[in-house]
């Protein structure tokens, strides 16, 4: 049986029995949500499509020959040997498509301690071939619609970045220790550089993933840059409160430039709601670490006399803001940040549904913490993997056309363009 349901961004469907009850365990599809089915060709409630409600609707059943003498649409009905709904036209035939990631802690655990290994054996050189076996691991572990990405980076483009990057900040390091004088002018030379290092990174980063055979693009100028760089971030350095304007800005900045054939990304959203994310994340911060601090103090202070010197308070204090940080306000910012960025953000005729939840997003972030201290960083591979995963589970994509309309489409632009990569794109920041 197909369903439709009903979001603020307009109708989605058709999908299986399968996926609708995948929505209502996710939360997606709740007992008020507005849903459509071939049984019962109307729009109602889940509650009520499921459960029953109160007119019956035998007028409807017998233009198929059959008859339902129960008001629930889903019992005690007769379905002709070739029943066909009437189908509303006005329904938007939108398929959704979950994100799937494969991956799992033993094999990238196999895949890191190499990396590691070798990068200092080699004293950091190894590290630019590291990043492509580890990103070739979770791209090609990522899948949409039964069809993975797959990363194309070079190591030698890596390591002629990163040869770049670490002469930059090298010779930033010069001037600050051994020539200070001109450390304010390594400052200059540097930032003149920023937008270009930024938008070739990007750049590269775009080029080199792709799927289905076909390749992301970035179309960002370095003038695009140098206004999001020298205006919003110079002037949020000045005056912090603007700083949630400069996060905007970047994210604007990537999507709205990114592209997969002729469609192209659009983050559809002000500036305001990332100061709602950013002061209720700072708000939060704030009061679980004086939470903390009362009940932590209160029982330190009865039972072991904590308090009596200065320099207790001095190590408690940014100890409570840090741990506050890592299990309250990041999980919170995170989740929070990533459903507004996802949820406002098209591509194309491709809309996204992002459902992290706070709850859980902690509770991974908490258990991760605790492992990989306790097994002295061993475990770090399986807590990546735990997270990757979980953020992958909760993005829906959500295709107005259908995938492989949107793929055949994208396919013409790609083959227009071609395969080729120039040398404007051959080495990578990493930023």
């Amino acid at each position: 049986m197909n369903w439709y349901y009903k979001t603020d961004s307009g109708k989605i469907g058709p999908i299986s029995q399968t996926e609708m009850d995948e929505l209502v365990q996710r939360g997606i599809v709740g007992s008020d949500t507005m849903v459509w089915n071939d049984y019962c060709n109307k729009w109602q409630t889940y509650n009520k499509a499921v459960n029953g409600e109160d007119a019956s609707d035998n007028e409807q059943w017998s233009q198929y020959g059959g008859s339902r003498n129960s008001s629930s649409c889903q019992q005690n009905y007769t379905e002709p040997p070739k029943y066909k709904p009437v189908l509303n036209t006005s329904i938007s035939y939108e398929t959704c498509h979950q994100i799937e990631f494969t991956g799992s802690g033993g094999e990238y655990f196999r895949i890191w301690i190499v990396n590691l290994l070798l990068t200092v054996a080699t004293l950091g050189i190894y590290s630019a071939w590291a990043k492509v076996r580890r990103n070739k691991y979770f791209y090609r572990n990522t899948r949409i619609d039964g069809s993975s990405f797959d990363y194309h980076g070079k190591p030698i483009a890596i390591l002629k970045g990163r040869l770049i990057a670490a002469l930059l900040l090298g010779t930033l390091f010069l001037f600050k220790n051994i020539i200070p004088a001109y450390y304010l002018f390594g400052l200059i030379i540097f930032g003149a550089f920023l937008p270009w290092l930024v938008t070739k990174s990007l750049a590269f980063r775009m080029r080199n993933t792709s799927w289905r055979s076909m390749r992301f693009k970035f179309n960002g100028t370095v003038g695009e840059a140098s206004k999001v760089f020298y205006i919003y971030g110079l002037i949020s350095m000045v005056f912090w409160p603007l700083y949630p304007m400069f996060y905007h800005r970047q994210k604007a900045f990537l999507f709205n430039n990114t592209s997969f054939g002729k469609e192209t990304g659009h983050l559809g959203i002000s500036s305001a709601p990332f100061y709602g994310v950013i002061l209720r994340t700072a708000g939060i911060i704030a009061l679980s670490t004086l939470i903390i601090f009362l009940l932590s103090s209160t029982v330190l202070a009865t039972t072991f006399h904590f308090f009596g010197t200065k320099s207790a308070l001095l190590f408690l204090i940014p100890a409570l803001i840090y741990l506050s940080f890592i299990f309250i306000g990041f999980p919170f910012f995170q989740t929070r940040m990533a459903n507004l960025i996802w949820n406002n953000l098209t591509l194309g005729s491709i809309k996204f549904v992002s459902s992290l939840k706070f709850g859980r997003f902690a509770w991974i972030t908490m258990c991760n913490t605790i492992l990989t201290f306790v097994t002295l960083g061993i475990y770090w591979p399986w807590a990546v993997i735990n997270l990757t995963r979980y953020r992958a589970e909760s993005l829906t994509i959500v295709a107005h056309k259908g995938l492989d309309q949107f793929e055949a489409e994208a396919a013409e632009e790609e083959s227009a363009v071609g395969e080729e990569i120039t040398e404007a794109y051959d080495f990578d920041i990493s930023f």
